[in-house]
């Protein structure tokens, strides 16, 4: 038995002359405007042939702002291991988080997988010392957590508990290396999200969080694919932006900036 999830799709009625692009590649990506769509199996050698994994361009607004993008796995081994982050990146020049005035963004999905299946739907943040620096810290906010997929705790429970958008997340913590990693994780699996990625950051606790001088570095969203028989994301509309107190409401974005 296959089991949806119903989203209230949300139309891209003006989209951009192009033909869907299919990646299957291990680090296949496509470039729309300020964003970048990764297949990403950067976790597909944990458990190597095991399984496949291949990423969609479906379609985008005329002005590139929003995306719709599809991605179906297969994904045998570890159920823990995660085999792939396929995602849209932001493209934009980092800046620091006390310049950062809003992270607005929008997505809508559905998500049709089997009973065994072990994902995830999230947007990841990730900040540093340094412009170009290595991640010192990492911030998720899972919309869905599928199967036994669960985010990295040092404490084994949740520390704090918040509403944004409607929506209620618990907060956990944890070190991954030289990283902290701070998961925000919905209480209920949610298709449809529209909200300001700030008001995670802001309610951190102040003790563990990032300081102000901290640079933001990557804007993504997308699902960690785990463990399934079969599973397909389709992303009808996906949009974000960074927007800053240096030029008043406007998205800060530079399209040479470089994504990984």
């Amino acid at each position: 038995m296959k089991l949806l999830l119903a989203a209230t799709s949300v139309a891209v009625v003006a989209t951009s002359a192009f033909a869907q692009k299919e990646m299957c590649g291990d680090w296949d990506t496509a470039e729309v405007g300020d964003y970048t769509l990764y297949n990403n199996l950067w976790g597909k050698d944990n458990d190597p042939g095991t399984g496949h994994q291949c990423t969609t361009l479906l379609n985008s607004t005329a002005d590139n702002s929003t995306l719709g993008w599809s991605s179906n796995y297969k994904w045998g081994g570890i159920t823990w291991n995660v085999k792939g982050y396929p995602n849209v990146g932001l493209q934009f020049k980092p800046i620091e988080l006390a310049n950062v005035e809003s992270i607005p963004t929008t997505i809508n999905y559905t998500y049709e997988y089997e009973p065994t299946t072990t994902a995830n739907v999230a947007y990841d943040l990730f900040t540093s010392s340094t412009p170009d620096g290595e991640f010192e810290f990492e911030i998720m906010v899972w919309l869905a957590a599928i199967g036994t997929a669960w985010p990295l705790s040092s404490e084994g429970k949740q520390i704090k508990n918040i509403t944004v958008s409607g929506v209620e997340f618990t907060l956990n913590h944890g070190i991954n290396g030289n990283m902290t990693v701070f998961s925000y994780v919905a209480s209920e699996i949610t298709e449809n999200f529209s909200g300001d990625l700030v008001e995670f950051i802001d309610n951190l606790p102040q003790d563990v969080a990032p300081d102000a001088k901290q640079y933001l570095t990557k804007v993504q969203c997308g699902t960690e694919s785990y463990h399934a028989e079969n599973a397909t994301i389709t992303v009808s509309a996906y949009t974000v932006a960074v927007h800053t107190l240096m030029q008043g409401d406007v998205s800060f974005s530079d399209k040479s900036a470089e994504q990984s």
